[in-house]
């Protein structure tokens, strides 16, 4: 046996190790745990200012039209990139400032940018702690997607589920004694493995209100059992078969030793 022959199989033996060790490092946490949102971008946001109610956004802000409300009146549109802000804040408010207002025939989508990898179990929404205003408490639907691996990272996976109604929770009730709080478990969602995709990155649509196609968040709060802090480069598909590779080699070396 030549020695770059040698050489070659130590080198592919060792990634297969690698390979074991990282695949153990990168398995999930036992409990849920905070997920931080480092940012988030909003697809046709209803403008700060909108019907007394403000909220506070770092990113790019670029209008896109307008939308019509019905009682509520002309709302303007917007998309928001690249920042962070009331969402996202951690402060429930106990007014209509700093918080966000939504409405169901604008459309919106919100994309959750988290601080690593999480498979998610948990989502909150907070509408606010104001006792003497009937918005906050009116979500009551929201779709959720996923784009990300599966549990073993060897593949890219996406699920999505619409969940309505949502379930509420909390003490901070509004002025028709509505809980203003409420949240999704994804774990259980019947027929769905959403909860099981590894991902960076949540997507929320097609909201439902109570009200008149109004609604309130304040804040959102996403809990996740934390896989990794970021995906490998090359790809671990490509680092597993390396692995393999080199395992299968070693064999074949001793046998013929």
């Amino acid at each position: 046996m030549t020695r770059p022959a040698f050489s070659l199989w130590r080198r592919l033996a060792a990634a297969g190790f690698c390979v074991a060790a990282l695949l153990s490092a990168v398995a999930p946490s036992a409990r849920a745990v905070p997920a931080a949102i480092t940012g988030y971008d909003v697809t046709n946001a209803v403008t700060s200012g909108y019907f007394t109610w403000d909220h506070n956004y770092t990113g790019t802000i670029t209008p896109t039209g307008s939308v019509d409300a019905g009682f509520f009146g002309i709302g303007t549109l917007a998309n928001y990139s690249g920042g962070t802000g009331t969402l996202a804040d951690l402060i429930i408010p106990s007014s209509s400032s700093n918080n966000q207002l939504f409405l169901t025939a604008a459309n919106t989508e919100i994309t959750l940018r988290l601080d690593a990898y999480y498979q998610i179990e948990r989502i909150e929404f907070y509408g606010g702690n104001i006792p003497a205003n009937s918005i906050p408490g009116r979500l009551d639907a929201v779709e959720i997607s996923i784009n990300g691996f599966n549990a073993e990272l060897t593949e890219q996976v996406s699920d999505s589920a619409l969940v309505d109604p949502l379930t509420p929770f909390g003490t901070f009730l509004n002025s028709q004694g509505i809980q203003t709080d409420d949240f999704v478990d994804l774990t259980a969602i019947a027929g769905s493995t959403i909860d099981e995709i590894v991902t960076n990155e949540i997507t929320l649509s097609n909201f439902g209100s109570t009200a008149d196609g109004i609604f309130s968040i304040a804040e959102i709060r996403v809990f996740g059992n934390f896989v990794l802090a970021d995906i490998p480069e090359p790809p671990m598909g490509t680092l597993l078969a390396a692995g393999l590779i080199g395992t299968a080699l070693m064999r074949r070396r001793r046998k013929r030793d």
